[in-house]
């Protein structure tokens, strides 16, 4: 045999290195742990005992000051980690230093702002000396912050208000942005990005409290205030946008270019505001001509050979809308506090006029939009001049004017595609929101106003037909079909017409004829758009129809219910067929209201069957797939179910739901037939018994348990007969299974017929049928139903003779329930035979049992020996163990029960030590009977439950 060979042995796993405890100590993270953590040390200690020892405070702070100073200065060239921890320990115990020579100088004001102005600029010298020095971010930063801080104390020292030292804060930030950028050009951008960025929070604080500022001034408008400080707000907007513009140029991967125009926008305003009212027809001007140098920005900065200035066109163009804004809004400040409107007219209309300028320079979509808004804005507030007050417009003039002056040069050629796209698409945006305004606007006055909205709506009907016939082609003039149909309805209401129905039913007719005529001589979608508007004006007017009172209205309705069926047969549509439905159930409902029927359920039983109606008719004469034959089917159905409850629960008068109720058995019949469907037999076969049950009330017959029964009777005999013939089984199963339902029905009535014992008679014609059908199936569980009924009927003629014994109940029910055992049996069913042996004899003898309890009369006991020696012996010989051990059982039961009924006088102690020996005795004849017993367990092996 070959020996295996040796397997290649894995190379042990690296070791990963190991520290020594020297490397521990003195590794780099250590080193600064020490150092922070010392120096922290150290400050606290001197804080500390400066606190403790008052006179010694300002000698202790000063030298500690001075060690660090100069442990920073000698360790500078040849520890520069530690000499970097000293230094800033150094200059953080300069500001406590201060704070302690101030209380001890205890100086006032304004000597006291003078001091910490000299501190402030000292503290930004040092730090600054400390980023040139260790290169260090966050010697950067408390330099510039050290900065701000002398320009507040500056401020303070002036007794100046806060517009000052927000002028002196955008000085600030604009050196920290020059920093900043000399930082960048020398290459050092990790220094120059957090400088940078602090600048801009600067600034952004600076801008909202200018804002905040503006605002405290223009609502308290306090009287010692200088307006000449406002120059100063203006002069920290000018820094903060020259910040900006040297940062576009210095870091030009950030968009501050697009910031410039915004912050140089409210520049004039605020300075204007030294001289004028913030609200003057002054500002409005400026402010207006300021937003066209914006503007004029856009074609003129690309012209120049400058690449730095080129940039500045697109945000000087969106600034342009900021400042347009601003001069819009104080307009309408202006007009609500002075109530004239002409400087709003002006500026509203300079903006239309800039950007209108624009867009015919360079065609640009959002341009011409603004500037048509503009112009909306401007054409509205025309009608509020001052020589346009006392003269009345109706606002529907105003809106329609206005959409149609935006759609009227739509219809103007333009050559060049791309530029047809800019101008025309605005202006129908716009123009098709106005008229979508002006029309929702009428339809909710014109009842007011019918003369105008007539006059309006026929103008729209003339506009929008040739606005169809020049640019969109046939299918824009079903605005002119609609207009000229509400033009009619508005000029009908206006003339005071009475009967407006027959105009409008014409003008559907007119359409829809037109539209067949002008088929025959043009090809295309006139014709088809034309129908289509003859269609919709009718659906509008069938629906709309039921909410006025116009006396006749059923009969246009089905007028052009008849049109929605021409249209559907006459074009092989299958779509006009819902609203064939919907026209002739509407027509239903209007004849009734005109003729004033009040009877409720006579609306939905006849919606109900018109619906069915007309499916049936329409299957018969439509060939074609239909779209409305599972909707109509399902609504009619659902419809007269709903008149069915009505008819149940909702007439008082008997007559009403006998003839409706054989209205339906006779429909449903002929439906089902056509339809060759056997389970809508069971419709007519449900209202033909109500339709009897009604007629016996009308004639206030009271017994209606003989005539159903008959009647479920001929069901199952006609179900019965028609099982032979070999075509008609699933009709026969419906009549069957129909006469069973009404005979179990019948049954469970029985009891509130009063007719004596006649009343259980009907019971047992039902239980007969459904004994029949079990024996014709040869299906045992229909002997439950069967035998429960005859039960019942059982139950009830004890009952209605007046029997009070329950031996007569339980006996009865006991024999039944062993009939029935005795078929599932047969049946091989062995759940089911358990159960109802057990509930059997369980109803018998324990009823027996429980009038021996309570009577103690020992005929009872003799009744119950009897009647377990009768189901013991049922049970031998149908070999059943539950049919053998519960009688035995009771039977012991009551034995032991008379037993102690008898020795009940004997004493608690006697009686007691008898059932102990009792039981003792039979322990032990278990115990010498134990394999007799086992052997008897296993012959009843074989036995059925």
């Amino acid at each position: 045999a070959v020996p295996a060979a040796p397997r290649a042995s894995s190379p042990p796993p690296a070791s990963s290195p190991t520290h020594t405890l020297a490397q521990a100590l003195f590794g780099e993270t250590s080193i600064k742990i020490a150092l922070y953590l010392g120096a922290f040390f150290v400050i606290a200690a001197a804080t500390i005992l400066a606190a403790l020892v008052e006179a010694a405070r300002l000698p202790i702070l000063l030298s500690a000051t001075a060690l660090f100073a100069v442990g920073a200065m000698t360790t500078r060239k040849r520890l520069s980690q530690p000499s970097f921890v000293l230094f800033a320990v150094f200059s953080a115990m300069l500001l406590p230093d201060a704070r302690v020579l101030a209380d001890l100088l205890d100086l006032r004001t304004p000597l006291l702002h003078a001091y910490w102005l000299l501190v402030s600029l000292s503290l930004a010298l040092v730090w600054g000396l400390g980023t040139r020095g260790y290169r260090s971010r966050l010697f950067s930063l408390l330099a510039l912050l050290a900065l701000e801080s002398a320009a507040i104390r500056l401020t303070a020292f002036l007794e100046a208000p806060m517009e000052l030292s927000l002028a002196l804060s955008a000085a600030v930030a604009l050196g920290g942005a020059l920093g900043a950028g000399a930082l960048r050009r020398r290459g050092e951008n990790r220094l120059a990005v957090p400088l940078l960025a602090l600048t801009k929070a600067l600034q952004a604080g600076i801008l909202l409290t200018s804002f905040g500022l503006t605002a405290f001034r223009l609502l308290d408008g306090a009287n010692a205030w200088d307006p000449l400080w406002w120059l100063a707000q203006a002069l920290a907007w000018a820094l903060v946008a020259a910040e900006l513009i040297l940062s576009a140029e210095t870091f030009s991967f950030l968009p501050f270019a697009y910031l410039v125009p915004f912050v140089l926008a409210p520049i004039p305003w605020l300075a204007l505001n030294v001289v004028d009212d913030p609200i003057g027809t002054l500002q409005l001007l400026v402010l207006s001509l300021w937003g066209a140098f914006f503007a004029a920005g856009d074609p003129l900065l690309p012209r120049l050979r400058w690449e730095r200035v080129r940039k500045y066109a697109f945000p000087f163009l969106l600034g342009s809308g900021g400042v347009f804004a601003g001069a819009v809004l104080l307009a309408l400040v202006h007009w609500a506090a002075q109530e004239t409107i002409l400087p709003l007219f002006l500026v509203l209309t300079w903006i239309a006029v800039v950007y209108a300028a624009l867009h015919a320079l360079r065609p640009r979509r959002p341009l011409w939009v603004v500037a048509l808004l503009a112009a909306l804005g401007a054409y509205f507030a025309f009608f509020a001049l001052p020589f346009m007050e006392d003269r009345s417009f109706f606002t529907g003039y105003k809106l329609a004017l206005a959409a149609l002056l935006l759609l009227a040069p739509d219809l103007l050629p333009i050559r060049r595609a791309a530029t047809a796209k800019a101008w025309r698409w605005p202006l129908r945006a716009l123009g098709g929101f106005f008229t979508a305004v002006s029309v929702l606007y009428l339809l909710v006055v014109g009842g007011s106003h019918p003369g105008e909205a007539a006059l309006l709506f026929g103008l729209y009907a003339l506009f929008f037909l040739a606005y169809a016939l020049l640019r969109w082609g046939p299918w824009l003039g079903g605005l002119f079909t609609a207009g000229l149909a509400l033009a009619l309805f508005y000029a009908l209401q206006a003339l005071a017409v009475p009967h407006r129905l027959p105009a409008f039913v014409a003008l559907a007719f007119l359409y829809v004829a037109a539209g067949k005529l002008l088929a025959r001589r043009l090809a295309g979608n006139w014709p088809e758009m034309l129908r289509l508007s003859g269609m919709v004006l009718g659906a509008v007017v069938v629906l709309g129809a039921p909410f006025g009172e116009e006396r006749g209205a059923a009969v246009y309705v089905a007028l052009l219910g008849l049109l929605f069926a021409w249209e559907s047969f006459s074009r092989r549509q299958a779509w006009p067929e819902g609203a064939v439905h919907v026209s002739l159930a509407l027509a239903y409902v209007l004849l009734l209201r005109d003729l004033h029927v009040r009877e409720t359920a006579l609306y939905p039983l006849g919606i109900g069957l018109i619906l069915l109606a007309l499916d049936w008719l329409f299957g018969i004469l439509y060939r074609g797939t239909r779209l409305a034959l599972w909707p109509s089917r399902l609504l009619g159905g659902t419809v007269v179910g709903v008149a069915t409850l009505f008819l149940l629960f909702g007439t008082r008068l008997p007559q009403t739901p006998a003839w409706a109720f054989g209205l339906l058995t006779v429909f449903f019949v002929a439906y089902a037939l056509y339809h060759r469907a056997p389970a809508l037999g069971y419709i007519p076969g449900a209202y033909l018994p109500l339709t009897v049950l009604y007629t016996l009330r009308f004639f206030e017959i009271e017994r209606w348990l003989l005539p159903i029964i008959l009647l479920a009777t001929l069901y199952y005999l006609a179900g019965a007969f028609l099982r032979r013939l070999p075509a008609r089984n699933e009709w026969a199963v419906m009549l069957r299974n129909g006469g069973l339902i009404l005979g179990a029905l019948t049954a469970l009535s029985a009891p509130f017929e009063k007719s004596g014992v006649f009343a259980a008679l009907p019971v047992a014609v039902a239980a007969t049928l459904f004994a029949a059908e079990a024996f014709t199936r040869r299906n045992v569980w229909l002997g439950f139903p069967a035998n429960l009924l005859y039960l019942m009927g059982y139950f009830l003629l004890l009952a209605r003779l007046n029997v009070e014994e329950p031996q007569f109940y339980s006996v009865g029910a006991a024999i039944l329930g062993m009939v029935m055992h005795y078929l599932l049996v047969r049946s091989g069913s062995k759940t089911g035979a358990f159960l109802t042996g057990m509930f059997s004899q369980l109803a018998l003898l324990g009823t027996t049992y429980v009038q021996l309890v309570s009577t103690e009369r020992l005929l009872f006991f003799a009744v119950l020996f009897f009647q377990a020696l009768v189901v013991l012996g049922y049970g031998v010989v149908i070999r059943s163990r539950s049919l053998v051990f519960t009688p035995i059982l009771f039977a012991v039961l009551a034995v032991f029960t008379v037993l102690y009924g008898t020795l009940k006088g004997i004493l608690t102690v006697v009686l007691i030590g008898c059932t102990g020996l009792l039981l003792i005795g039979l322990g032990i004849l278990a115990l010498l009977l134990r394999e007799r017993l086992a052997e008897l367990r296993d012959r009843m092996s074989d036995w059925i439950a």
